[in-house]
């Protein structure tokens, strides 16, 4: 073998085996294997990473939910390359997977002044956008990544971002085009089984009629329904819908990430719905996931008002006493949705009519909060008068409560303790003496339960640090979400 081709080679190895790991991980990142590479990367030495190794990391674990961890190392990095792109990136990955939206569009906005076609930091982008709820601007960005790399169509971040960003503008005819790109790409990949799950979806959203979904039809401006307790002490908020002589129960429950589920047979005929295919779904108070079928309800007659086009989920109820089916009223972007705590009302209002409400109202009993989240209804609040917090108003869980990896994050003292819950004993643990803060408006509780993170944003890795729940607002708080200026409002009145 000649001296050149020896030198050749020798040079080509060390490049493949310096290569070929970085590209390895690249792909396997895009592919969403967050957890293998954080235990892959656990293993080498933090001073062998490389850069680009020490940002897959980064991002790897923000988007497993440990933005935390994650930011100690980022830090140092953007400190000593602050107008490198791809630090800025990760840090814009990292920061929304805690909560700052705010720093994180600083970072992916200079990301992009720096590189216009990062496509990452697209990518990263359009997900943001959706928690600001700028939905159009979420668009054009997904659009834009895809133009930058097209690549990335191949990838399942780039399908899984796809799929949130078109079913949160809630446009049939734009969630069944995604769907049919990708019904062709997994039958060209053999998978006939996700193919044909594609293929169900795509004939349910026909059903709608490119009608925009979660519309409420009235000729008022004003609605107002009333609320019951679910049970006497259970302040779990509920309509009633009477039917054939009977009486339902609709939980108003913000945390359904799906937006509407049905879980008596009875309404399956009673309600006009289509069919589409089954899937297994997850719900708070079960260990285990269900099976489910998925489903369009036509109409749902509320009485002065009615809904258009739910898209949801049916499944059995889990237990005897349980509700019978549940509404996600954050889906509704038509209309400001009101949640009163005070006297057990659910008002839809027109923009128009709230404003002149609101207007007449005492400006000391009114806060306006930024509204961020497209399924679940966040809003920025501080702990214990130090730590900035994202706060998830929760109608369908107890009371105070907040996550045990940002409770760490802010040096919390835990103490385990353990709750039984139906058929299952819970662990968990206590922290005393927390209180939370929205604007004037401060919770207080000597004890407050601290539990592990379960459901969190499995793209971003974001969760809610702070829960807030029913029993934490009954008879003290109206809460109003406006899709309209993307605020939240919470007032406070006297019962009576």
């Amino acid at each position: 073998m000649d001296r050149k081709r020896l030198i050749f080679l020798i040079v080509w190895g060390f490049f493949w085996v310096g290569l070929a790991p970085g590209q390895d991980l690249a792909k396997r990142y895009n592919q969403m294997d967050f957890a293998g590479i954080v235990r892959e990367l656990h293993e080498v030495s933090p001073d062998s990473l490389t850069l680009e190794q020490q940002l897959l990391l980064a991002e790897s674990q923000a988007r497993l939910g440990d933005g935390g961890n994650a930011l100690t190392g980022l830090q140092r990095l953007l400190a000593e390359s602050p107008e490198d792109d791809r630090i800025l990136t990760s840090a814009g990955i990292v920061y929304h997977s805690m909560g700052k939206f705010t720093l994180s569009e600083t970072c992916l906005t200079r990301a992009l002044e720096l590189n216009p076609r990062n496509s990452k930091a697209l990518l990263t982008r359009s997900m943001l956008l959706l928690y600001l709820r700028r939905f159009s601007e979420a668009e054009a960005s997904f659009r834009q990544a895809d133009k930058a790399d097209p690549g990335l169509r191949q990838t399942r971040l780039f399908q899984r971002i796809g799929s949130e960003l078109y079913s949160a503008t809630q446009r049939p005819a734009d969630m069944r085009r995604h769907f049919e790109y990708l019904e062709d790409y997994y039958a060209s990949q053999n998978d006939a089984e996700k193919s044909a799950k594609y293929r169900r979806k795509i004939r349910l959203l026909a059903a709608a009629n490119d009608q925009l979904l979660y519309r409420v039809q009235s000729h008022a401006e004003r609605v107002e329904l009333p609320l019951v307790d679910f049970a006497p002490g259970v302040y779990y908020k509920c309509l009633l819908l009477p039917r054939d002589g009977k009486t339902y129960r609709i939980l108003l429950d913000t945390g359904n990430a799906v937006g509407w589920t049905i879980h008596h047979p009875d309404l399956l005929t009673l309600l006009e719905n289509r069919f589409g295919g089954e899937q297994n779904v997850a719900t708070g108070s079960l260990e285990k996931n269900l099976k489910s079928r998925e489903l369009l309800t036509v109409s749902l007659d509320l009485g002065d008002c009615k809904m258009t086009y739910l898209l949801g989920l049916f499944f059995k109820k889990p237990r005897e006493n349980y509700f019978d089916a549940n509404l996600n009223p954050i889906f509704i972007r038509n209309r400001v949705v009101t949640l009163d705590f005070v006297h057990n009302k659910f008002l839809l209002r027109s923009k128009a009519q709230f404003d002149r409400d609101l207007a007449a109202e005492p400006l000391h009993s009114l806060v306006k909060l930024p509204f961020y989240g497209y399924e679940w209804p966040f809003v920025p609040v501080e702990v214990n008068g130090y730590a900035p917090a994202l706060a998830m108003i929760e109608t369908g869980a107890e009371d105070l409560s907040l996550k045990e990896a940002f409770a760490r994050f802010i040096h919390l003292p835990l103490t385990p303790a353990t709750r039984v819950w139906g058929d299952r004993k819970l662990s968990y643990y206590e922290a005393s003496e927390v209180s939370v803060q929205f604007g004037p408006h401060i919770l207080y509780r000597p004890r407050v339960e601290i539990w592990p993170r379960r459901f969190y944003d499995r793209i971003t890795g974001l969760y809610d640090q702070v829960m807030i729940g029913p029993y934490a607002l009954h008879e003290r708080f109206i809460i109003s979400f406006d899709p309209f200026e993307n605020v939240v409002v919470i007032q406070t009145a006297r019962r009576d």
